[in-house]
């Protein structure tokens, strides 16, 4: 449900797709939950800079408490605005 209310489009959708699939060749990447990834696309993009695959792991998690609180004041009847992409991945 969350990545059909945020994803925009079918093109945003694939486009999503191919770069987090792209993630699965890199051995360190972790991530606890898929939500983060959605939510760093939308924000940030998903293409990580050279510096980021240096090291050991690279484990992104930093997302989850802002989704929360946005379902969590949807859920209580606050118009709220929704996560939105603000940088192009490419």
């Amino acid at each position: 449900m969350i990545f059909a209310d945020l994803i925009r489009s079918e093109d945003e959708f694939v486009e999503y797709l191919g770069l987090r699939l792209s993630l699965n060749k890199w051995k360190e990447f972790i991530t606890s939950d898929e939500i983060n990834l959605l939510i760093h696309f939308l924000l940030e993009g998903l293409l990580f800079e050279e510096e980021h695959r240096k090291p050991d792991t690279f484990m992104l998690q930093k997302y989850l408490s802002d989704i929360d609180e946005y379902y969590a004041e949807k859920q209580e009847g606050r118009i709220v605005p929704k996560p939105e992409r603000k940088a192009a991945s490419r």
